[in-house]
């Protein structure tokens, strides 16, 4: 379970199907997140700051995010 305090961020783009899946199930299962878009035409996920996130430089990724803890990441 999710606790109020938690943010859940999903990486993604729409050109990416997996990405778009992954939105629709947290839209459909009323899963609050942010959807954070990555312009894989920019090659956005291979910047540094991306890179951070997932080594592999793919999405969709997830980032969980809770006050106190070392950030979950699951790409």
């Amino acid at each position: 379970m999710v606790s109020s305090d938690t943010t859940l961020m999903v990486f993604g783009s729409p050109l990416s199907q997996p990405s778009r899946a992954i939105w629709a199930f947290c839209d459909i299962n009323k899963i609050p997140y942010e959807k954070r878009e990555v312009d894989l035409l920019k090659r956005e996920q291979k910047s540094p700051e991306f890179l951070k996130i997932n080594p592999a430089g793919l999405v969709p990724a997830i980032r969980e995010d809770t006050p106190g803890q070392e950030p979950f990441i699951l790409n």
